[in-house]
């Protein structure tokens, strides 16, 4: 069964806190290519405004593997 991981890490940004929430949390199909994954392919699912569901899936010597997540957005405390 699935466990759910809880993780947190703090990153310093030369911009208000706002502008980089919007960054880090602006997930798109392409977000694979700057991490140089060229057999992978992000699926990324709107549920709700604060609920998205990234699905990646990399492909590898004939075999592919997918990974699923669940991000839950808090805004109003830039979580």
């Amino acid at each position: 069964m699935p466990q759910p991981v809880y993780y947190k890490f703090s990153q310093r940004f030369n911009q208000p806190a706002c502008k980089a929430y919007e960054w880090c949390t602006n997930f798109a199909p392409e977000d694979q290519a700057p991490m140089r994954e060229e057999n992978a392919i992000r699926e990324v699912q709107q549920l709700t405004e604060n609920t998205i569901i990234l699905t990646d899936k990399f492909h590898n010597v004939g075999k592919t593997t997918e990974k699923q997540k669940l991000i839950c957005l808090y805004s109003h405390r830039l979580m």
